[in-house]
């Protein structure tokens, strides 16, 4: 009899613990909704923000291909400056006395051969 009375015992312990755990199976049926949709949510937001660094990335690429662009120009740009230095060092300015004495020159021949038309008419 005392066995029969264990088991009894056993028995109600065990239906205890059944509602028991069909009580939390029904709570955890009843939040089940809300965690599905906050998880709908996290996974769109998540979604979301790797959408939007995606698109930063894109534009810091773009960002850096334009400075590369940028910065190539600028070497260009310095190296037609140094080649302009170069050619306006190597440009000699005229000698002023040799363009003066040339200058006369050109004023005698000019005036020798106004001289010579005068004569032949």
């Amino acid at each position: 009899m005392a066995q029969a009375a264990d088991t009894a015992e056993r028995l109600a312990y065990a239906e205890v613990q059944a509602e028991v755990a069909q009580a939390r199976v029904q709570e955890q049926s009843e939040r089940l909704p809300t965690l599905e949709a906050a998880l709908s949510d996290a996974q769109l937001r998540a979604a979301d923000e790797r959408a939007q660094a995606a698109g930063a990335q894109q534009a810091l690429q773009a960002e850096a291909s334009r400075q590369r662009g940028l910065g190539q120009q600028i070497q260009q740009l310095q190296q037609r400056a140094e080649r302009l230095r170069a050619e306006q060092r190597a440009v000699v300015a005229p000698d002023s006395l040799r363009l003066a004495d040339l200058q006369r020159q050109q004023e005698t021949l000019t005036d020798a051969l106004d001289t010579t038309r005068a004569q032949r008419e």
